[in-house]
């Protein structure tokens, strides 16, 4: 137990060194501000319902159309049309359109590019009868084509 006689009171200031002053002020920075704090749980939230959302919509049909829409656009604006010397002779094709390719020559073409997806594809469709077929437009650019897609996939 401490009495009162045993306290002795100082009457020396107390300086405080340059790296106590800096330790103080870094301590500091560690605290967040409740703007801080409340940006951080919003953000969080938002990727949460966010995530939940976009489960909601990836259903197989979903995940499927997009897959081939993208693995499409790849395979015409990547390898088919850099294989095309005269561009200008694509006008032959706006009508009728390019021979049906199917799924497993979109997956397989360019050095097994997509071989991956292979897997992915085999459990929602029939790689031979789902099938795309362009149809280059006007003035032949890399990116202007239209497609049609038959599907034969049970989603």
């Amino acid at each position: 137990m401490v009495s009162a006689e045993d306290v002795h009171v100082s009457k020396t200031p107390v300086i405080i060194s340059g790296p106590a002053l800096s330790r103080s002020r870094s301590y500091d920075s560690y605290h967040f501000s409740k703007n801080s704090i409340l940006t951080v749980i919003t953000f969080v939230t938002l990727m949460v319902v966010g995530f939940a959302i976009f489960n909601l919509i990836a259903t197989p049909e979903f995940l499927v159309k997009n897959r081939i829409k993208n693995i499409t656009s790849d395979y015409y604006e990547n390898y088919f049309y850099d294989s095309v010397p005269d561009h200008k002779a694509l006008d032959i094709y706006k009508d009728t359109g390019l021979a049906k390719v199917s799924l497993r020559q979109l997956l397989l073409y360019s050095d097994k590019k997509h071989a991956t997806s292979l897997e992915f594809f085999e459990k929602y469709c029939d790689l031979e009868k789902t099938y795309i077929k362009i149809y280059p437009e006007e003035p032949f650019d890399r990116q202007n084509y239209h497609v049609d897609y038959a599907y034969s996939c049970n989603f």
